[in-house]
């Protein structure tokens, strides 16, 4: 049973050592945003990392999805994509909020739209806007 899962029955199985070890993947590594399909918006968060035990660790602890692994081009190694939407990517990210140094605004912005406190449309613009590089 994975981590949100297991919240939802009341026992929270996580360390301190992998939240940390989490947020520093999603700080480095991580897309947090809203995903957009045609009117509605998805909380999202996804990883793409060349290291496959990276990515299978995050799937082991948090649940969510692996993608099939692709190569950009013909030069590059293949590279693996965890990912994790809606109410069990906002339990990822309130587990790891306090810890998120870089990526902390999208985050909040984010949880803000899940929980209605911002709607879809202002969330999406000012996560676009936090996740240019250089923000």
């Amino acid at each position: 049973m994975r981590a949100w899962r297991q919240a939802q029955s009341g026992c929270n199985p996580m360390t301190d050592k992998q939240i940390g070890w989490t947020a520093g993947i999603l700080d480095g590594e991580g897309y947090i945003g809203l995903s957009r399909n045609r009117d509605s918006y998805k909380l999202t968060i996804q990883v793409a990392n060349k290291s496959f035990p990276l990515v299978h660790t995050l799937y082991e602890l948090w649940g969510g999805g692996l993608q099939k692994p692709y190569t950009p081009n013909d030069r590059c190694q293949p590279v693996h994509r965890w990912f994790i939407y809606s109410s069990a990517a906002a339990f990822v990210l309130e587990m790891v909020l306090p810890c998120l140094i870089g990526k902390h605004a999208v985050a909040e912005v984010s949880l803000a739209y899940h929980h209605g406190r911002l709607s879809g449309t202002e969330a999406h613009k000012r996560c676009l806007m936090l996740n240019k590089r250089g923000a």
